[in-house]
This record gives C-alpha cells, sequence and structure tokens, in this order.
C-alpha cells in the first residue's frame, strides 16, 4: 500500500521505509512468537511425559 502511495507521489520516501521497518518488525516478531510456541509445546511435552497429538498441540500457523 505504502509503495503504490510513494509510486502515485501521495507519500514521501521517508513514510516507504517507516511502512517498510514496520513490516520487518512484523515479520520478526511473528518469527519469535512461533520459535516461543514451540519452545514452550516443547517443555509441555516434557512435562506430561510424551508426545502430544497434533490436533491438540495445535500451533501458530497451522
Amino acid at each position: 500500500m505504502a509503495e503504490g502511495e510513494y509510486k502515485n507521489g501521495a507519500t514521501s520516501i521517508i513514510a516507504l521505509i517507516d511502512a517498510r521497518t514496520a513490516l520487518t518488525s512484523a515479520r520478526n516478531s511473528f518469527v519469535q512468537a512461533r520459535f516461543s510456541w514451540y519452545i514452550a509445546l516443547a517443555y509441555l511435552e516434557k512435562a506430561v511425559g510424551r508426545y502430544l497429538p497434533k490436533k491438540l498441540a495445535g500451533g501458530i500457523g497451522e
């Protein structure tokens, strides 16, 4: 969206860079959250002494 606005002259290069930075930050946060989810799941499985069924375990983006 910001890229289209920039190409049409409706916004500045600064706004475009800010939008790209925000997108990169959001993607990074998503990856960190997914990693934390799987670490927590591994600890839970260790605590109960078995692997959880995939349906029960769920997961981010599954």
